[in-house]
């Protein structure tokens, strides 16, 4: 790959962790701050009510010395609380102010006081109309005697006190979000190691795939969809890999089979036209080239029937017909080599008729390729055995078996035997007309309907093919064997 995609996870994951870490840090700072004030507002409103609830009969009392006691003790308390303490008439007159009680400079009035506004709520932030420089909390209760409101006990404290304070917390926030940076860290690193690592491996392997090279392996024990994945491109690759050694082997076969009849009808007709070969003896030379020619034509239908295989594309017709007229057609085509060879055919049919449901002509083709294989190793003088037989009725199943008692096929070359264009050393030398396509086509067009073949073989003594058919549906008819 051009550009690691690393770098920029890595840049990504540094970010969101400071920008996740600032984003706690204000919000948590900002819920202990909400809190913390809450608290405080609550501690301070029922000290208030409480102040006012003991002395409200002397706070404003024209008793001087009841008064002054009164005023004492706010002072004391205050002074002991680091808070500011005033009592306001209902008029804005304050009549003592903790700050300026040992300079006896009270009795003075707020401008704009807001007596109903004070009935409504218990506490304020800011500067308590323009007293305070900075920003304050102000807690306060009515003081009222007889049912009837005189004034307010006002208790402030510094905004930065409460500020202050959550510094504490701030610190064990802090501390809980370095676990959970250590945390994420851990997954991250699991994340590189055995998430990202085996992606670009991947990667990179797929690069190296398209560039035609598919000899890249994945030897990581990775587990989960990543071996998965990793053991299904491998597959890919191998099988990509082996088409193409199919396809060169498929071009090489091909060519050799098309290059010896055309370099023989040549050879014939160039040696027919410039008179080589004696008049006499042009008929002779003339079948010979009808043979090649005809040889030709077989390999291109069995070639374009391989097409429709490869693609998937095989069409299928299906119907309902009677196989057992399907193989005795077929071996009549037979007749005049079987005869000049002594081969002959023992049939054995479960019913009369033995209805299926398929394509007629796939299936044809099937038995025509089968039969002529087994002619091709059939020993003269001997016979072949075709056998239809319905074993189980409730599987639908039609079981057809072709047996020849020919030359048989080796164990090592059973599983050969379905590739395309493989001749076995027999077939070289029996029938020069094999193009090793015939099985191949058989198990396509099987596999087409979703059917099984197998085979069966002693080397030497011969060769059995079996293979099914679905039956189609009351078409049974029983009878005798044939």
């Amino acid at each position: 790959m051009k550009r690691d995609s690393l770098p920029k996870i890595i840049f990504l994951y540094i970010f969101f962790v400071a920008a996740s870490t600032i984003l706690l840090l204000f919000v948590a700072n900002s819920l202990n701050y909400r809190a913390a004030y809450k608290n405080t507002s609550n501690i301070l409103y029922k000290q208030a009510v409480n102040l006012s609830n003991i002395h409200r009969a002397d706070f404003f009392s024209e008793d001087e010395n009841a008064k002054n006691k009164t005023n004492e003790v706010l002072s004391s308390i205050a002074g002991s609380e680091d808070i500011r303490i005033f009592l306001i008439k209902t008029d804005g007159t304050v009549v003592f102010d903790s700050d300026k009680y040992s300079d006896n400079e009270i009795n003075y009035k707020i401008n704009n006081f807001d007596a109903v506004l004070m009935g409504k709520e218990h506490v304020w932030t800011g500067d308590f109309y323009g007293i305070f420089n900075e920003k304050y909390m102000s807690v306060f209760a009515p003081v009222a005697n007889d049912f009837d409101t005189n004034g307010y006990i006002v208790l402030n404290i510094p905004d930065h006190y409460i500020s202050d304070s959550t510094k504490s917390y701030l610190i064990v926030d802090l501390t809980l979000i370095l676990i959970g940076i250590g945390i994420s860290l851990l997954f991250f690193m699991y994340y590189i190691i055995y998430i990202n690592r085996p992606i670009m491996y991947i990667a990179r392997a797929v690069e190296t795939y398209n560039k035609g090279r598919f000899d890249v392996q994945f030897d990581r024990n990775n587990g989960g969809s990543i071996g998965e994945l990793e053991l299904a491109l491998s597959d890919m690759a191998k099988k990509i890999n082996d088409a193409e050694e199919y396809q060169k082997d498929f071009l090489s076969n091909i060519s050799h089979d098309f290059r010896s009849p055309l370099t023989s009808i040549i050879g014939y007709l160039e040696a027919i036209s410039d008179g080589t070969i004696p008049k006499e003896n042009i008929d002779r030379y003339i079948n010979i080239v009808l043979f090649e020619a005809n040889r030709l034509k077989d390999l291109t239908q069995d070639i374009l029937i391989l097409g429709e295989l490869d693609a998937n594309t095989m069409r299928l017709e299906k119907s309902t017909f009677d196989i057992n007229n399907v193989i005795k057609h077929v071996i009549e085509t037979f007749e005049g080599v079987c005869s000049s060879r002594n081969i002959h055919f023992e049939l054995s049919f479960d019913s009369v008729s033995t209805y299926i449901y398929a394509d007629e002509t796939k299936y044809q083709q099937i038995i025509y390729n089968i039969v002529d294989n087994a002619i091709k190793f059939s020993k003269d003088n001997s016979s072949i055995d075709i056998n239809v037989e319905v074993p189980d009725e409730k599987s639908k199943k039609a079981v057809i078996s072709i047996r020849d008692h020919g030359s048989g096929i080796k164990e090592t070359d059973i599983d050969k035997i379905w590739n395309r264009f493989y001749k076995s050393d027999e077939s070289r030398g029996r029938n020069k007309k094999s193009s090793g396509l015939g099985l191949s086509i058989v198990k396509g067009i099987i596999q087409a309907h979703n059917e099984t073949i197998d085979i069966k073989s002693v080397y030497g003594e011969g060769t059995t093919f079996i293979f099914t058919a679905a039956l189609s549906d009351d078409k049974i008819q029983d009878a005798d064997t044939q």
